[in-house]
């Protein structure tokens, strides 16, 4: 077809964010089914999370009682650092305000094997695969995004994770498990994220 195309794959990469046949189809959960489960462990020092991710063990937590940065680990039951996730310096704006960043990394941190930059934006949470990416094409370069919807009458508050085909879903979930608990998520007003370019 049109989008396997040599020639029409810069177009095709710019414009069609990856809804041509040439891609895997998105997958979605049933409706009410459990995908993960985090449960909290009341005496840990490091502020322990066990999470259970379609049927596999894994934790979060903080490598230090008492760190200089904001940083979580996903561990495997042995220990084995699976991922790192840490909150960088706040990422000013032209209109004077502040956004709160994060990254995950492979494996530890001072490995500085970056898998996704993430920002605040206007009524989102956004993953790229690099600030570099941010910096060229906010609007469509994203390969994640997460929205905290506010809560109803009929439904609690809740977070909506997007992400985009070929990418690690479980580990956008984790992360943005650890970025609403330190509260770096903007509740979803109704706003577009266009506005704070």
């Amino acid at each position: 077809g049109y989008c396997t195309v040599p020639e029409n794959t810069e177009w095709m990469m710019t414009t069609c964010r990856f809804s041509c046949s040439a891609c895997p189809p998105a997958v979605e959960a049933p409706a009410d089914s459990i995908v993960a489960k985090f449960n909290s462990r009341i005496f840990s020092l490091v502020g322990a999370t066990d999470v259970t991710l379609l049927g596999k063990e894994y934790l979060l937590q903080k490598p230090h009682m008492v760190s200089v940065q904001t940083t979580w680990r996903v561990t495997l039951p042995d220990d084995t650092i699976l991922f790192s996730f840490q909150k960088g310096e706040c990422k000013r704006r032209k209109d004077g305000g502040c956004d709160a960043e994060w990254r995950i990394f492979h494996g530890r941190t001072h490995q500085k094997q970056v898998l996704y930059y993430g920002i605040q934006r206007t009524s989102t949470f956004k993953f790229y695969k690099s600030e570099a990416d941010y910096e060229h094409n906010p609007l469509q370069d994203w390969r994640a995004e997460v929205r905290k919807l506010l809560p109803s009458k009929k439904e609690p508050a809740s977070l909506k994770v997007t992400v985009m085909p070929t990418e690690d879903a479980g580990l956008i979930l984790l992360a943005a498990h650890v970025i609403d608990s330190l509260e770096d998520l903007v509740r979803d007003q109704g706003t577009s994220d266009t506005e704070d370019q």
